[in-house]
């Protein structure tokens, strides 16, 4: 993808959650299920019956790609695989998070090996890449019971895990030793009185970002799930969205204030969604172009330029 200049959705206004394939498929998890748009012409693909595409017409909020399939977390019809050579949806009853309704993937996260990690209201579940088994039995203990909000790797593979009401873990995957931080061992918790990671990201410089409060947080970690000197950004908006762009710059999105822009010498810069006072980023996409694709709720698609900072409508 070189870049985009313009996607036309229709009606559809609601995107929680983006994926782009090496199909030339720019996929969608909307609330009215998964629209795919060609990354080329920018034009919705749906009235091309030739193109072989997951038909989800349910809710959408989460999407991972890996190997020959794609992992959809639906809000009505639980977790689905559709497989690409296929195009039919897996069935397999050793994976016991698939097509159960009652379970919703609050997240999800592809790790080098092709191993899947999943976060639910309640639950984890993992999947092995060769065996398609769930057989990490530690992983998922460490988070029964538990509001999985965000899962992502350290360059070890090692997983940090946030949730909603039980703070932050750290859990190494080779000794399965687990780090727990919450309002009790954490200043960072304490101070804001609360235990809720709302969104989090693994950086390029082994930095990890999280989004706690109406703060946004940044601060080294080691492999084995020791924390550094914390940096405390005061963004006074809820962060659910972070990513990193090729320069090094991080990027985020709040609930109610648009983008903010990190740079790597920590300096601060907000950003303004043109035209628009009410500003709810669900999801950032980098691109290989170097561009950052946001969805709005309600709005549909923005981009924003790394080089000028410019922020426009790709669906106005």
């Amino acid at each position: 993808l070189v870049h985009v200049d313009s996607i036309s959705l229709g009606e559809v206004t609601d995107v929680n959650c983006l994926l782009l394939t090496d199909k030339n498929l720019l996929l969608l998890g909307t609330d009215r299920g998964i629209v795919p748009v060609d990354i080329h012409s920018g034009n919705m693909e749906m009235a091309h019956s030739e193109m072989v595409y997951p038909h989800v017409s349910h809710p959408v909020t989460a999407m991972t790609a890996f190997d020959r399939h794609l992992l959809i977390s639906t809000e009505t019809r639980g977790i689905l695989d559709f497989d690409w050579e296929t195009g039919e949806f897996y069935m397999d009853e050793k994976r016991q998070f698939l097509n159960n309704p009652l379970l919703h993937a609050t997240t999800s996260y592809l790790d080098s090996h092709h191993n899947i990690w999943l976060g639910t209201f309640n639950q984890g579940f993992y999947m092995d890449a060769k065996t398609r088994s769930t057989p990490d039995y530690y992983f998922n203990d460490i988070i029964q019971g538990k509001f999985v909000t965000r899962i992502c790797p350290d360059t070890d593979d090692n997983i940090w895990i946030g949730t909603r009401y039980d703070g932050l873990y750290h859990y190494n995957i080779h000794t399965h030793i687990t780090q727990h931080y919450t309002t009790d061992n954490f200043p960072v918790f304490k101070a804001v009185g609360s235990n809720f990671v709302e969104s989090m990201m693994y950086d390029s410089r082994q930095n990890l970002w999280m989004g706690i409060g109406k703060h946004l947080v940044k601060m080294p970690v080691s492999a084995d799930g020791h924390i550094g000197p914390v940096t405390t950004f005061n963004v006074n908006t809820e962060i659910v969205a972070i990513a990193e762009s090729k320069d090094g710059n991080i990027w985020t999105g709040s609930s109610s204030d648009g983008i903010c822009l990190i740079t790597p010498t920590g300096e601060l810069r907000r950003l303004s969604i043109p035209h628009r006072k009410w500003m709810n980023v669900t999801y950032i996409l980098p691109l290989r172009s170097g561009q950052m694709l946001y969805s709005v709720y309600g709005e549909g698609l923005y981009v924003a330029y790394p080089q000028t900072l410019a922020i426009t409508s790709l669906t106005a």
